[in-house]
């Protein structure tokens, strides 16, 4: 019996690879028939001819197709590579987010001064967040460490249901802050989606290699990103330069083994390295087009990585047969040129750190006081109000502490302060330098809220832009305020440097 319905069942599964179809799309077409019948010939006449798979039948032809082009053991070497080059980009991409947790969890260990560790730099403090978000995002990145982990060691669906909770906040975020959609889609839906590849075919991780390299990614990457925020001078270092320059480095040592027999492999790594300069390409002109801090060095570090990408792409086809003299030219200069770009790079991310809003990295005079308010804390009541004296006190970007505050003390007025911003990952970051003269104003106020446990507002035009817990006093004169989006920092920047 043949009708319409045939012809629907065969037009899905062109989903699947050829080879796969050859073998076993009229078994497979006989079987949904099967299914899809009932016996009755009047009955089977109407679902022959207008009957339509369901999206069951569907979801599970997309789900076959899907772990045949990711291909593991068994299947053809082509599917094979490509599924072998997609797990290990997911893995990449999981390591940078579980290696950027740990770094996380340092900052915060350091903060708290835990394991006898002495009182943080006030840059490293600026960039700090209190409440309900942020112990959402220590949760999230738990959560993507276990996801490594468990990528590692073979448990597949607990490493897919870690990197779906592990991207939900980031969507709650989004509906409360709109924007960002498409960071979302590509840097926290489509890696989530990829695990796809770890299916029951897909051979085992190489545990002692994936292992050792998150205290080694930890130790290589995190801890000097932590030391240059920590010394203030991590403005020109943003998150998706940092990633073009890791893939650049990647792509550039595989170029330069790439003759050896054991880095020639079956061609994974090269199609991984490309995949994964395809996803850093992709975060830094996103970064460019939503909140252009650096365009010159962020197009620069876009041609490095298509240099690094080049020079990679040639070393494959040179690890196909011998070089000789002009191709060993030609991948001199394409690694020279390359290595002159990335200190191009690096020389335009230090030289053009341009400031939000404004030309010119000078500093600028604060056109506004800058009042510092000690602050007390207690916990909403059950029914959700305050006690009496106690208020909600709505900052940017603390969506909702679960706190009530009162004023505990004298604030301090500041009428003179050079001002600076500069861009971070998770927003901007106001630094105000009092003159030598209010350094002790500033501690003294400081120090009334760190005896109490509690809290500093930093009030700007008659608004209070930032509620921090005071973990030390600040003593060197410095005020940081960190704004989480650009909206936000320019209303700031409007109070503090009016436009002339």
């Amino acid at each position: 019996m043949s009708g319409d319905l045939e012809r629907r069942y065969r037009r899905a599964l062109r989903l699947l690879p050829g080879y796969y179809r050859q073998q076993w799309q009229e078994d497979m077409v006989a079987a949904f028939l099967e299914g899809s019948l009932t016996g009755d010939p009047e009955e089977d006449e109407l679902i022959t001819e207008y009957g339509r798979p369901s999206l069951p039948e569907l979801a599970s032809v997309a789900a076959l197709a899907t772990r045949l082009y990711l291909g593991g053991a068994g299947a053809p070497r082509r599917y094979f590579t490509r599924g072998q080059a997609v797990r290990d980009a997911v893995l990449v991409v999981t390591l940078a987010r579980a290696t950027q947790a740990l770094g996380s969890f340092a900052v915060l260990a350091w903060e708290h001064r835990l394991f006898g560790l002495p009182a943080p730099p006030a840059p490293l403090m600026a960039g700090s967040w209190d409440g309900i978000w942020a112990a959402t995002w220590y949760v999230v990145g738990y959560a993507w460490i276990v996801a490594y982990i468990a990528l590692v060691l073979g448990y597949y669906r607990t490493a897919q249901v870690s990197a779906v909770l592990a991207i939900g906040p980031d969507l709650v975020y989004l509906l409360h802050y709109p924007g960002w959609w498409t960071w979302w889609a590509l840097f926290d839906l489509v890696p989530v989606l990829a695990m796809a590849a770890f299916h029951a075919d897909a051979p085992p991780v190489t545990r002692r290699r994936w292992l050792p390299a998150l205290p080694v990614g930890f130790v290589l990457v995190a801890v000097p990103v932590i030391a240059l925020q920590a010394s203030g001078d991590a403005s020109w270092l943003n998150r998706p330069g940092l990633y073009c320059i890791l893939v650049t480095i990647a792509c550039l040592a595989h170029a330069l083994t790439a003759g050896s027999r054991r880095s020639a492999g079956s061609g994974e790594w090269p199609l991984a390295l490309i995949v994964l300069a395809a996803a850093a390409g992709s975060y830094q002109i996103v970064g460019l087009v939503d909140d252009p801090h650096l365009p010159a060095a962020g197009v620069t570090e876009l041609l490095v990585l298509a240099v690094a990408v080049v020079a990679d792409g040639h070393s494959v086809i040179a690890s196909w047969k011998p070089l000789d003299l002009r191709q060993l030219a030609r991948l001199a200069a394409l690694l020279g040129l390359a290595a002159g770009v990335i200190a191009l790079a690096a020389a335009g991310r230090m030289n053009s750190a341009v400031t939000l809003g404004s030309p010119k990295p000078r500093p600028s005079q604060a056109a506004s006081a800058i009042i510092v308010q000690p602050m007390v804390s207690r916990p909403r009541t059950p029914a959700g109000g305050c006690l009496a004296g106690y208020a909600q006190i709505p900052v940017p970007g603390l969506d909702d502490s679960g706190l009530c505050f009162r004023p505990d003390g004298t604030p301090a007025t500041f009428t003179s302060a050079e001002v600076t911003w500069d861009p971070l990952d998770s927003g901007y970051q106001f630094t105000f330098t009092l003159p030598a003269s209010e350094a002790a104003a500033l501690k003294a106020v400081t120090t009334t809220a760190y005896d109490s446990q509690g809290f500093i507002g930093f009030t700007v035009g008659g608004k209070i832009w930032e509620l921090s817990r005071v973990s030390t006093p600040l003593a060197d004169g410095q005020i940081a305020i960190q704004i989480p989006d650009k909206n936000t920092a320019l209303q700031l920047q409007r109070i503090l440097v009016p436009p002339a």
